[in-house]
């Protein structure tokens, strides 16, 4: 390729050769990187520390920019709301095709990797990009989702964290990863921006639960870009980091707590004589109509339960032998314990 700068008398000129420094025509160093890298005055040398990296044209631009009159006007050429998933699991296709269904993206602006060809083909059947690499995922996306198990967590981002830059923004939702570890392992070229969010399986149906944290690099317009998201695909609320472990246990892991109450309650109509082709839909259909009250009247569940409960009627009757068999502590020590669980990992 023609060298985007013509100007071979610009040196680029390592201290210490013997060291793996840097030194040859500024023009040579520019070559493969596209276009958006001009010179803004006249140095007559620029001193980098020479030392071995996985991107080492990318490195040597971010290091160059550091300290001189180089300007990288496109150190991340992604497209603006372009999204990106490292790791294509059923939580990261419930989400890419959440943001599809709101509008919010186009399949074709969605790019993911995972090691197993049937992810891949998911993504490709509804019109997403699948690749072979993670960091293709990096190079093409704007939002990066970190969507892998929480031990691959550091191992991604590690491999990618070259092609990375400010401009974008990573989003784990790797349950009792911290964002210290995240940012450890993103920012090694840059201050990228990251974000732990908590969600969970209903974002299959439009209608999660989650929570965010954000990193210290993370701005006003990072915030609104994940609310904007997640806000599409559900409900989603910011938290202190120390809470989103509560977040897991209460949220994250609650629509399991939930089915094990619709099965419940499926099973007991069975057992009055229904039959389980009738109860469940009923059971489910309870469920959610509950859930409707609370979320759009406003009102205390306790307030709503106690209009439901006549004196000495058959709802008042059903609720006591459910505290007598321990039901509201079953949820408290269910959400607890699943809250304690993500602390544990959090410290693996």
């Amino acid at each position: 390729p023609q060298p985007l700068i013509s100007r071979a008398s610009y040196l680029f000129r390592g201290g210490d050769t013997s060291s793996s420094a840097i030194s040859f025509p500024l023009t040579v160093g520019l070559y493969g990187l596209g276009k958006g890298f001009r010179i803004k005055t006249s140095p007559s040398s620029l001193s980098l520390a020479g030392r071995p990296c996985r991107h080492p044209s990318r490195s040597l631009v971010r290091a160059a920019a550091a300290n001189s009159d180089i300007e990288n006007t496109t150190m991340s050429p992604v497209r603006p709301g372009t999204i990106g998933f490292l790791g294509a699991g059923q939580m990261a296709e419930a989400m890419a095709r959440g943001f599809v269904k709101a509008g919010l993206c186009k399949p074709e602006d969605i790019t993911a990797y995972d090691p197993w060809d049937v992810r891949r083909q998911v993504f490709e059947e509804f019109g997403a990009k699948a690749v072979t690499t993670n960091g293709e995922v990096v190079r093409a996306s704007e939002t990066v989702f970190v969507s892998v198990k929480p031990n691959y967590v550091s191992t991604v981002l590690e491999e990618t964290s070259g092609d990375l830059s400010p401009d974008q923004l990573i989003v784990s939702i790797a349950a009792g990863v911290p964002l210290e570890k995240i940012e450890a392992a993103a920012c090694k070229s840059s201050k990228v921006p990251c974000v732990r969010v908590m969600p969970n399986t209903p974002c299959l149906v439009g209608a999660a639960a989650c929570a965010y944290a954000a990193g210290k690099h993370v701005s006003e317009a990072n915030g609104k870009r994940v609310e904007e998201l997640f806000g599409a695909i559900g409900v989603i609320r910011k938290v202190p980091e120390n809470l989103l472990d509560a977040v897991t246990g209460l949220s994250g892991s609650g629509p399991a707590y939930v089915y094990l109450a619709i099965e419940a309650m499926a099973d007991g109509g069975v057992a009055a004589g229904l039959p389980r082709d009738v109860a469940l839909p009923l059971a489910a259909q309870t469920v959610m109509g509950a859930a409707k009250m609370v979320l759009e009247t406003g009102q205390h569940p306790g307030a709503l339960k106690d209009n439901v409960c006549s004196p000495g009627g058959t709802t008042i009757a059903g609720v006591r032998a459910l505290e007598k068999n321990g039901v509201r502590s079953a949820f408290i020590e269910g959400v607890n314990a699943a809250a304690d669980r993500a602390r544990e990992m959090s410290r693996m």
